[in-house]
């Protein structure tokens, strides 16, 4: 039973039962109030007026009833609410109708009207993307390709050009469309002739080599004994034949056995076949070196910590060079090296803008869940952990205070795994592919998406390294998400870096006494503050015996600091260029004239060679550090690297000398960037000076802004512009 009071004012009171064609009208004694329409059956009506009047019900004839408002097809019979004939519904809104449209539709006529995503006559077939008509056949939502083509919507090419006429295309394992190649012929598409004839010294597949210089020839027995045939073995192979490294074996221990036969990488041919032969060494020749093998694939172990220069060299091809950074203590797999017989130099790729890409949007998510442990340290504690799917049990051991805990990550077969969200909700319209890659511990992972809202997907490790060895504790995995669009002319790549889990190590083989784990992460610590140097006290200017033990010595006005791969740091005290070395003892190796150090300098830590840079703004230049390790001439142990010790004054008809040589010139990875009043400046690999941001004229003088980079909106001004130099700002991102 429901009651209630309503007011309603200048409305017409009726007395009896009720009207047709009443809108809004209340009943004077106990009562019922009712939404009837047009269509309802009343008899015997009477108005009294427009009053005032106070409505009380005690009941609600219908649910749709709560309301004051015209209902049509809705009826009043027998004190009670119905809907007219061919019409249903709490409101009697929905039209019957005698075709069953299921779920996805409704009924409209004599026919279903289906939702968006469905068609067909009862509304029960689900659509595909419109994509799928082109190469493929929709059948309940699923895209069924036809010969030689791949992916959800039917728009990857699997077999390009029929395979060229020179192969078949089939289904390989993972279900997809590839060609495979007759005898003599190779490539995505079967187009590349590879050589037949490795004795007639001539090159009958016109890539430039001859005979056994041809990588597809070192199969042939008159080729195996040519030196460009030779070939690093498998390290598989090799680790196979050793004893297995302890648990506890530090990375250098696990990896050492690449020595007898780091970095990962492949060399292939312009033609994209691997090529066999290629000697890799770095630049520090006590180091080593390493060959390439059958497929082009090479593993190198190096000093990590920084930069490192490999080379690459095999004739007839013309020799390279390149710098990779490597960090400590982990396995990086470089980009795939492609080397020519052609005597031009190498170019670098210019980058294209993209306006398609919104770099804000479109951008992976990803998730990894690492850091395991007990639920709320609590080992006692049976739970289950939803975001690493990790199932732990609790047994207490009667009698003492031990628990016997599981944990199903520790158990084999666990896998740790990577959840990414590749696309946002929206995609433009000429996104066409998204591709994956990630690399972790050696392994390269390598994906192609079709353009789609939400692509979700997980990667899961197995929790081993390239070499099939156990990975304990916790690892970098490195994403890479590239987005190919139809109107640019480069895949816009994303770069992220996240940790995941690998083996825990096994109590009874590291903790034979106490029995218990306790995994302590330091990197996650707050952060303790020691002092290095320094006693509180100001050293003299002229200080000629300030070297010894780091913590007694005195500081001046410390105004820059650097610190090198080895662990030193570097400290620019006001004239003096000081290196605490590693072994707690400071040493000066650069001492300034006293004039020249009025203004604050930099310092700047070459990673690739170990070069110091002082920024000396009283003389207007860059100067090198001769020698790091050289202190028996701290006033002359350096030499000017950049600037003529002229000043740069605003409209230098010269333009402060872009494109003029330096005095230095630096490799080709390690450009030297360095800033310039309001304008920031590099120097290249060949030792050219260039403006990157800025320009050298007034700031009253007028420059147009350029039609690339900008977004104007309604015509007026760029939204992004530096006010202060009136220059529009631009970014730079990774392109590849």
């Amino acid at each position: 039973m429901v009651t209630g009071t309503v007011l309603m004012e200048n409305v017409p009171v009726l007395e009896g039962t009720w009207a047709s064609s009443v809108t809004k009208w209340t009943a004077r004694t106990p009562l019922v109030l009712a939404m009837v329409s047009a269509r309802t059956v009343c008899a015997s009506a009477k108005r009294v007026g427009k009053v005032p009047t106070v409505v009380r019900w005690t009941t609600m004839p219908c649910n749709v009833c709560q309301t004051v408002q015209v209902m049509e097809h809705l009826t009043w019979r027998h004190k009670t609410c119905s809907c007219e004939p061919m019409w249903s519904g709490e409101d009697c809104s929905r039209e019957l109708c005698d075709l069953d449209c299921g779920p996805h539709g409704h009924c409209v006529g004599d026919s279903c009207m289906c939702n968006p995503g469905w068609s067909g006559e009862f509304c029960n077939l689900k659509q595909c993307d419109t994509r799928c008509n082109e190469h493929g056949q929709c059948k309940n939502g699923t895209c069924l390709c036809v010969t030689g083509w791949n992916g959800r919507h039917c728009t990857m090419e699997g077999c390009p050009n029929s395979c060229s006429g020179h192969g078949e295309c089939r289904v390989n394992s993972d279900s997809a469309w590839e060609c495979r190649c007759y005898e003599g012929w190779d490539g995505r598409d079967c187009s590349v002739a590879l050589e037949q004839s490795c004795s007639d010294g001539r090159d009958n597949d016109k890539d430039g080599l001859v005979d056994c210089e041809d990588p597809e020839c070192c199969s042939n027995h008159l080729c195996r004994s040519s030196q460009l045939c030779v070939a690093a073995p498998k390290p598989i192979d090799i680790l196979l034949r050793k004893q297995p490294p302890a648990i506890t074996a530090s990375f250098f221990e696990r990896m050492k056995f690449l020595i007898e036969e780091g970095i990962r990488g492949r060399v292939v041919t312009a033609m994209g076949m691997g090529l066999m032969g290629v000697r890799v060494s770095t630049s520090t020749p006590l180091e080593g070196f390493t060959l390439t093998r059958e497929d082009g694939w090479f593993d190198l172990l190096v000093n990590g910590g920084g930069a490192v220069t490999l080379q690459f060299g095999r004739s007839p091809f013309r020799a390279q060079t390149h710098i990779v950074n490597v960090p400590w203590n982990e396995v990086v797999i470089i980009d795939i090296i492609v080397m020519g017989t052609g005597d031009d130099k190498s170019t670098v790729p210019v980058p294209h803008s993209c306006a398609a890409h919104d770099y804000d949007l479109m951008k992976p998510v990803v998730l990894a869940t690492w850091k395991h442990g007990f639920q709320g340290a609590c080992p006692d504690k049976s739970a289950i952990l939803a975001e690493s799917q990790v199932i732990q049990e609790s047994l207490q051991i009667p009698g003492t205070g031990l628990n016997l805990v599981y944990h199903s990550s520790r158990a084999a077969g666990y896998l740790s795994t990577i959840q990414l969200q590749i696309t946002p909700d929206t995609v433009p319209a000429s996104l066409k592919l998204i591709h994956l890659r990630i690399t972790i511990e050696g392994i390269l992972f390598e994906k192609t998406f079709e353009a789609d809202p939400v692509i979700k997907f997980t990667y899961a490790w197995n929790r081993l390294n390239v070499y099939r060895q156990r990975v304990y504790g916790v690892t970098t995995a490195m994403v890479k998400v590239g987005y190919e669009y139809s109107d640019c002319k480069d895949i816009i790549w994303d770069v992220q870096t996240t940790k995941l889990s690998g083996h825990d190590m096994s109590i009874s083989e590291v903790f034979s006494k106490r029995g218990m784990v306790l995994i302590y992460t330091l990197k996650h610590k707050p952060r303790v503050i020691l002092t290095t140097m320094g006693d509180g006290h100001q050293r003299p200017l002229d200080c000629f015996e300030c070297d010894g033990q780091a913590t007694k010595q005195r500081l001046l006005a410390p105004v820059a600091l650097a610190s090198a791969p080895d662990g030193s740091i570097f400290v620019g005290d006001f004239n003096l260029v000081r290196r605490i070395l590693v072994d707690g003892t400071v040493r000066t190796i650069v001492r300034l004239n006293a004039t020249r150090v009025s203004y604050r300098y930099h310092l700047a830590l070459s990673p690739l060679d170990g070069v110091l840079y002082i920024s000396d703004p009283e003389s207007h230049q860059i100067i090198r550090v001769r020698s790091v390790d050289d202190y028996s001439d701290p006033d002359h142990n350096w030499e000017t690297a950049v600037g003529s010790g002229e000043r740069c004054l605003p409209g230098d008809e010269a333009h402060c000398g872009d494109g003029a040589l330096a005095r230095v010139a630096v490799s080709a990875d390690n450009v030297l960037y360095f800033a310039d009043g309001t304008n920031i400046r590099m120097v290249d690999r060949d030792g050219i000076v260039t403006t990157v941001i800025g320009n050298h004229m007034h700031k009253s003088h007028w420059k147009p802004i350029p039609c690339e980079g900008t977004h104007q909106c309604g015509g007026g001004s760029p939204t992004l512009a530096d006010r202060t130099s009136h220059q529009p700002i631009k970014t730079t991102h990774y392109i590849s």
